[in-house]
């Protein structure tokens, strides 16, 4: 995997070329799910079922439970969209087995006790607070809490849409023929995996060869960005007809709509509007692109009265659906309290370890926190209330302050290779520089290597890059020096 950052004068950011030099295994992320399969698909048995041991016990042989060694590779995790029965004791039994002693695991168990040290952290620490400390939080949160309140908006129809399996959906538009069949894009690491594949466990995040255990019949397919731009293009210039400020995610897979005006312009007033208005813009969508594949069949929607509550709203009735949160207090705090923490920023393992739901951690970690001790208390504290000042996925009225480009790769240790990918990922990243009208100051490149070990290293800054070849010019010697 690979990334490659320019921070930018009116823009730049963060990157990286992951699974680097030295021999890099596979590029992956440490963001595992876990999931199961009850009955796969096109027949087969799932690798590795076989295998000594119950799904809840563990394997016959000595050392740790079987859970407490599976929980290092679902840490702050859980099952995607398309995962709902599987078996998912079966599945983490199997991606045990498959990658017991690879560096993957290894790498997600250092994480796993980096998380469990931050839990045992958080948890001394509120142990540590007196009551008279507890009670001067709580009036602090009180009269906080007093205050948002009083400032929360709720008349705004604000719209979230999910390309859910975005890249899968784009190359099964170009080869039907694997529509029915598991399909995954990347190839060291899973970018996604189709609804096919995700019924037999496969999911994002995992590294190519614990896909391939779980799923003997899946298909690869590459990345091809280029393809998701123009997709993503399309999608954009229909948005655009109800809100001519609409703004797209860096992956191509996500934009953000506020209708509020349009709907007061072009309809009788009514939050729940946007229902009859994502029909007619799925209906136009599907007209412009000429191909009801293209895009329309995996989107979904979250709509709300802020950009928070709608990206959280979009991952609810996936795939295809759409959920609205109703513009009440009432409503708005429902949702959350049963949102698990892990739906809600910030997506912390510690806080998904510590709290269950978004509502109830969020607030939980903002009352019984010494004041001013704890630097996200306050964001902590609206994410529970569902109180947004954002006008997007920004902050309002600020600049976009970087802009990267990623992609995963099978390992080499051939600088030749590298710099070739090198190449491409600056091609991709100059293309999304212009068409964003961007142009960077600071440049950072990312590298992963085969130990899952990830460093950044940056370029002095310099005069203004944007192209392919400036980007290049700026990373190759930070690449060189890694060699």
């Amino acid at each position: 995997m690979a990334a490659v950052t320019s921070a930018a004068a009116p823009t730049q950011g963060h990157g990286g070329v992951t699974n680097p030099p030295l021999g890099g295994a596979v590029a992956g992320s440490s963001t595992q799910g876990h999931g199961g399969v009850t009955n796969p698909p096109l027949g087969g048995a799932v690798a590795g079922s076989s295998a000594a041991g119950s799904s809840s016990g563990g394997p016959s042989s000595g050392g740790p439970s079987f859970s407490a060694q599976a929980r290092a590779l679902y840490v702050s995790s859980s099952a995607k969209a398309g995962m709902d029965g599987v078996d998912s004791e079966k599945i983490a039994e199997i991606v045990l087995q498959t990658a017991a002693n690879s560096p993957f695991t290894a790498h997600q168990r250092k994480l796993d006790r980096a998380v469990d040290r931050r839990v045992a952290k958080l948890l001394a620490a509120k142990r540590k607070v007196s009551e008279p400390e507890r009670a001067a939080a709580r009036a602090t949160v009180a009269a906080r809490r007093a205050d948002l309140e009083a400032s929360r908006r709720l008349e705004r129809v604000c719209v979230v849409v999910d390309f859910d399996q975005f890249y899968a959906a784009v190359a099964m538009r170009d080869r039907p023929e694997l529509a029915e069949r598991p399909l995954a894009v990347g190839g060291a690491l899973v970018l996604t995996a189709n609804y096919v594949a995700r019924r037999w466990g496969v999911r994002s995040g995992q590294p190519g060869f614990v896909a391939k255990e779980l799923c003997r019949q899946l298909t690869f397919v590459p990345a091809e960005y280029e393809k998701y731009a123009e997709v993503a293009a399309t999608a954009m210039e229909v948005y655009r007809e109800y809100d001519p400020a609409v703004s797209c995610g860096m992956g191509y897979d996500e934009c953000s709509l506020d209708l509020t005006h349009y709907l007061r312009r072009r309809v009788r007033w009514d939050a729940t509007g946007g229902l009859t208005l994502s029909a007619r813009r799925r209906t136009a969508l599907c007209f412009s692109t000429s191909d009801e594949c293209l895009v329309a069949p995996f989107d979904q929607a979250g709509i709300a009265p802020n950009f928070l509550l709608a990206k959280m709203g979009a991952d609810v009735n996936k795939p295809d659906g759409q959920h609205t949160v109703s513009p009440t207090v009432e409503a708005v705090l429902a949702f959350l309290s049963a949102t698990p923490t892990r739906k809600a920023p910030p997506p912390s393992a510690a806080h998904h370890e510590a709290a269950p739901t978004a509502a109830g951690g969020a607030s939980r970690g903002a009352s019984t926190t010494r004041p001013g001790r704890v630097p996200q208390a306050d964001q902590l504290l609206q994410v529970a209330l569902g109180w947004c000042e954002k006008e997007r996925g920004g902050d309002a009225g600020a600049m976009q302050k970087g802009i990267s480009f990623s992609d995963t790769f099978g390992s080499s240790d051939e600088p030749a290779a590298l710099r070739r990918q090198l190449w491409t990922m600056c091609e991709g990243l100059g293309a999304s520089m212009l068409a964003a009208g961007l142009v960077g100051e600071k440049l950072t490149l990312r590298l992963k290597d085969s130990s899952f070990e990830v460093r950044s290293r940056a370029a002095p800054r310099g005069a203004a890059i944007g192209s392919a070849g400036e980007l290049y010019a700026r990373a190759l010697p930070l690449l060189e020096r890694e060699l």
